[in-house]
């Protein structure tokens, strides 16, 4: 391979990904929480509330029912200049829009996802700005879109600068993780995309669904489709390095620009099984009214858990409600939770339902079948 140089005016790879990849962000309190003074705003929805009204009739309804903010999901087929009227006439404040969300009555709940619709998305984005201009709103809300039936698969992408004055590339490899093997090509030793001992290229992979060199004329895109069924990609942080080489004299020392991108894999929620007590039976598990279970996480991905005894059957703790600080596991490490029971009655076979959640929101309900076995042992539910 040619010698390359890296490119301070190249930017960094463009990826676009499915709603199973998932780019984590976190964004602090935009002032400290002085508990003293501050007290919560709301926000009347109007795409919600007050549905028996033409919709801008709401904003004034919403003042008269103590809402000094109002929302709405998408209402792109009024004019900016209406909503903004209607919300001084009101005399409210609007507070939140949405980014357009594709063909809503078709079941699109965005459009951001869809690799295919990235002028449509841009779009978007301008007429969203120039709303927000009009109606004096300062935070809006992307819903990023639902995954199609049957997707099974993530597209990488890759766009080079190619301006006037950038330098060009020749070519450009991507690694995944450590070097997993992706696409199901490349493959070199122990499995690893191009192998262990090039001191450079370890672990990277070619772009197989496209690669045009711009310095061949091309485009400077490159792309690769990732199949997620791939049981070897772990649900989680997953971290992306990507080269690109410029053309250089054969015998030169390769220069190249790396760029660097975490995702977020979420194809299911996150995993649960019991440590203590162990491989549980539903019979003779337990042996004491008081006992400490231990719940692991296997993927790590969880950051909460709640744990419930004996629920009703057929009672959903999320729906329902239930979920709350006294039923909260303590988080012991990356990937255990622990919480103890107390007044555990004799009995084979009773409930214990664990909720466990992902960052992203995603949940995971799992219930596990105890038998409790003690001589003497109280009757009743266990309490919290």
């Amino acid at each position: 391979m040619a010698a390359k140089a890296p490119n301070p005016s190249q930017r960094s790879p463009s990826l676009s990904l499915p709603p199973t990849l998932r780019l984590l962000r976190r964004h602090p309190l935009p002032h400290p929480l002085n508990r003293a003074t501050w007290m919560p705003r709301f926000s009347a929805n109007l795409t919600f509330l007050f549905p028996e009204l033409a919709f801008l009739d709401r904003f004034a309804a919403a003042k008269a029912a103590g809402f000094d903010a109002v929302e709405y999901v998408c209402l792109y087929d009024h004019p900016a200049e209406v909503l903004a009227d209607a919300a001084k006439r009101a005399d409210v404040e609007t507070v939140l829009l949405n980014i357009p969300h594709g063909r809503w009555a078709s079941g699109e709940r965005g459009i951001a996802i869809f690799s295919d619709r990235v002028d449509e998305f841009r779009a978007s984005l301008v007429q969203t700005i120039a709303y927000c201009r009009a109606t004096g709103c300062q935070q809006v809300n992307c819903l990023a879109g639902t995954t199609p039936d049957g997707a099974d698969t993530a597209q990488l992408r890759l766009q080079i600068n190619t301006g006037t004055g950038t330098t060009l590339e020749d070519n450009s490899l991507i690694r995944w993780n450590y070097g997993l093997n992706v696409d199901g090509e490349n493959t070199g030793e122990q499995g690893i995309a191009l192998g262990l001992n090039d001191p450079i290229l370890a672990g990277y992979e070619n772009f197989t669904t496209e690669r045009s060199s711009s310095a061949s004329g091309g485009t400077g895109l490159y792309r690769l489709n990732v199949d997620l069924t791939n049981p070897a990609i772990p649900e989680g942080m997953n971290y992306l390095s990507a080269v690109a080489f410029v053309p250089r004299v054969n015998g030169l020392p390769p220069v190249f620009t790396t760029f660097r991108k975490v995702i977020y894999v979420d194809r299911r929620g996150p995993d649960a099984d019991l440590v203590f007590p162990a491989s549980p039976t539903g019979t003779g598990d337990i042996r004491s009214a008081t006992y400490g279970f231990v719940l692991q996480n296997p993927d790590g991905t969880a950051n909460t858990a709640h744990y419930f005894w004996n629920l009703p059957e057929g009672t959903n703790p999320i729906s329902g409600g239930l979920l709350n600080d006294a039923n909260r596991a303590t988080k012991s490490d990356r990937t255990r939770y622990r919480f103890s029971l107390n007044n555990l009655a004799t009995g084979p076979n009773q409930k214990l339902t664990v909720v466990l959640f992902e960052e992203t929101g995603t949940s995971t309900i799992k219930t596990f079948n105890i038998g409790v076995e003690i001589d003497g042992a109280p009757t009743g539910f266990a309490t919290f």
